[in-house]
């Protein structure tokens, strides 16, 4: 009677690990790249969501406070931040919302573009046109938020706003 040896040799172990962890290598990286895109939108859809509330509230005569409304202000701060205020008839600001991306995200705003100022106001169907482009340091994926001279956004995943 003849024995034989049942189980796996070295090397069948071995290319098992090997191409399992070659698989599992990929899967993290590609993981990694999903969340930074996923940061990315994120940020500029809230961007995005700024400047509609701005043109909403504007062409709606949301007062925000102002006995009498002259129009509503989105500005890109820094690289890090855009805000919403409210401008009264008087002149006076008062603030009214802001988004703020944290340095550790690695996402910032490029404050080289023109047209970081957009006013939307109250009973005109025209805005401010101009761009914001938002770029994730890291794998230089870039984002960029249009508006139009009718105030009207559009994204596209470009680093410029031409």
């Amino acid at each position: 009677m003849i024995k034989t040896k049942s189980g796996f040799t070295l090397i069948e172990l071995l290319v098992v690990f090997t191409i399992s962890a070659v698989f599992f290598g990929a899967g993290i990286a590609a993981y990694g790249r999903f969340n930074r895109d996923k940061n990315l939108e994120k940020h500029t859809l809230a961007i995005q969501q700024l400047l509609q509330v701005g043109k909403v509230k504007a062409r709606s005569n949301d007062k925000g406070g102002c006995s009498a409304l002259d129009h509503y202000n989105v500005v890109v701060e820094s690289e890090y931040k855009v805000t919403t205020s409210v401008v009264c008839a008087t002149g006076t600001s008062t603030f009214s919302q802001s988004h703020l991306i944290m340095s550790e995200e690695n996402i910032q705003i490029d404050t080289s573009e023109s047209g970081s100022n957009f006013t939307f106001y109250h009973l005109r169907p025209t805005s401010d046109s101009g761009c914001i482009v938002l770029q994730d340091q890291r794998s230089n994926e870039c984002r960029s938020i249009s508006v139009s001279a009718s105030g009207v956004t559009e994204i596209v995943k470009s680093c410029s706003c031409s």
